[in-house]
């Protein structure tokens, strides 16, 4: 099981009703829910002691590093007037973060409305994204909770929040409870700087991982990463904003463990740290782990089963990678088809796909005489160039070995023909 958590300082708007007001109950339903990872599901949003309400809103929030957004649906304007899709405020636009929704809605006629205990408002469907626990409830940020009834009295609201579950995964992650958490910071004034340690628990023999980290631009201006912790993490693991295309709001990261023998920190230790300016004031906001625009993957020491054909320059043989535990790669001889002339070959995918390579390709050390071989400009991958490749003589590399160390840039699904 992996596990990410936010801990951030909330804050809640309480309301106290008055003799006079009743106070309508909002509840998510079903209120427990359990879900294997990348299966989709909804909760619906009902209310009972629904008397006499003019206007409503209030926000919604989930932890979005373990069940993803998908759409809402089944909004109920035949029996609230005017309530439709513009009544919500969707994760990721405008200043709303990763995780949270904003519903707003008031009566045209200014006069209170009634509906039956049990009534649907309105659908929200999710994916199960990552092992975890999530709950869906209802809060007050980034639209406070305000409810009112047709004497324009603020009764505020009953909220019956959910619990989502999600076991299960995939892709060769690790389920020995992989943790990493975001630290948490309060009375943080405006034009405050305020840095996040991002520390782990059950980090052990990790090679690999990626993510993304999802943050509301309008409330806090990324400034730096750093206090690197983990054996060849760099400020150029991380995608930042204004950097090669990264927005605002987000921050990526993708490494992998230089020798491949896995990294193992203690409990509590921290990997890297953020630090962000504080744009304002008041209120709270969130800094999560997403999968947007880089999906969440963390590897052990375990691999994944998978092959890659790699052709070599003036070789009479092919050379058969197979990703395997214990040693993650395994080199025999197989028969060559069509052997490749040019010193350096395109890696081709053969069977299970796999995501990031790395290892070092060993060749016979060339004696006075033979053929050089060298990096050429026929590179047919994106992101791969001559900087890819470790060459004799080049930063420690002896003769007899090349080095290749790539990931494809935008982290996705490669096929070189």
């Amino acid at each position: 099981m992996i596990r990410f958590f936010t801990c951030l300082s909330a804050a809640m708007l309480l309301f106290s009703a008055t003799a006079f007001a009743q106070q309508p109950t909002f509840t998510v339903s079903p209120q427990s829910v359990n879900a294997t990872v990348d299966q989709q599901f909804s909760v619906n949003v009902t209310v009972s002691n629904f008397s006499n309400i003019a206007s409503m809103q209030f926000s919604m929030e989930w932890n979005a590093s373990v069940i993803e957004f998908l759409s809402v649906s089944n909004i109920n304007s035949a029996v609230v007037p005017g309530f439709n899709a513009s009544s919500f405020g969707l994760p990721g636009t405008g200043s709303i973060p990763a995780g949270r929704l904003s519903v707003s809605w008031f009566n045209d006629t200014f006069t209170g409305i009634n509906l039956p205990n049990g009534t649907i408002l309105y659908t929200l469907n999710f994916r199960a994204a990552a092992a975890g626990t999530s709950n869906i409830a209802f809060g007050g940020m980034p639209t406070s909770i305000e409810i009112l009834n047709g004497m324009f009295t603020n009764v505020g609201l009953n909220p019956q929040n959910g619990t989502v579950t999600v076991t299960g995964g995939g892709g060769g992650n690790p389920t020995d409870d992989f943790t990493l958490t975001i630290a948490s910071a309060s009375n943080v004034m405006n034009g405050q700087q305020v840095c996040l340690n991002v520390t782990a628990q059950n980090f052990t023999n990790i090679i690999g991982m990626q993510f993304s980290i999802n943050y509301n631009p309008a409330m806090l201006q990324y400034v730096s990463v750093g206090n690197f912790n983990l054996q060849g993490l760099a400020a150029s693991n991380f995608g930042v904003p204004g950097a090669g295309g990264t927005s605002p709001g987000t921050i990526t990261l993708s490494w992998t463990d230089p020798d491949l023998g896995g990294e193992t920190l203690a409990n509590g230790a921290t990997v890297f740290q953020l630090c962000f300016t504080a744009l304002t004031g008041s209120g709270s906001t969130q800094v999560t782990f997403g999968n947007t625009p880089t999906a969440i993957e963390i590897i052990n020491s375990a691999g994944r089963d998978g092959s890659v054909q790699q052709r070599a320059g003036h070789s009479e043989f092919c050379r058969r990678w197979r990703w395997r535990q214990p040693d993650w790669f395994h080199v025999d001889d197989c028969e060559c088809e069509q052997c490749d002339e040019r010193a350096a070959g395109v890696p081709q995918r053969n069977g299970a796909e796999f995501h990031q390579h790395h290892r070092d390709a060993v060749f016979d050390q060339l004696q006075p005489g033979d053929v050089a071989v060298h990096i050429g400009n026929d590179l047919n991958l994106q992101g791969l160039a001559a900087s890819n490749f470790g060459v004799p003589g080049a930063g420690g590399t002896s003769p007899g070995t090349i080095t290749l160390s790539w990931t494809d840039p935008d982290h996705g699904w490669r096929d070189a023909g």
